[in-house]
């Protein structure tokens, strides 16, 4: 896996867990960081090159096999900072508009 990931979980079935969408998320966005936690059937999910504060949970019941429902919530975290989600590119970071702390803002 060539894109940075945080994984986290509780016991080594959750972190098997965290590795497999650490490792959906890496194959559909290159090169952003990912931080993932897998706890008591919750998958929490943060961006940390958008904002180490916001991300999404999922239930791992709500999970298809091939981890589409995944990628489409961590693509909405993306665009709701106007980020485009094919790859990481820091152009496009260096371009966004920042709040008083140096993270991103939100659109809408």
């Amino acid at each position: 896996m060539s894109t940075p990931v945080i994984l986290w979980g509780k016991n080594h079935l959750d972190i098997h867990m965290a590795r497999n969408c650490a490792r959906a998320l890496a194959d559909k966005f290159p090169g952003f960081t990912w931080d993932v936690e897998c706890r008591d059937g919750v998958i929490s999910v943060l961006c940390q090159d958008v904002s180490p504060e916001y991300g999404f949970c999922l239930r791992q019941s709500d999970l298809d096999t091939d981890y589409k429902v995944l990628q489409r919530m961590a693509g909405g975290l993306l665009e709701q900072y106007g980020i485009p989600s094919q790859r990481y590119l820091p152009e496009v970071m260096d371009g966004l508009i920042l709040d008083f702390t140096g993270r991103p803002v939100r659109h809408g």
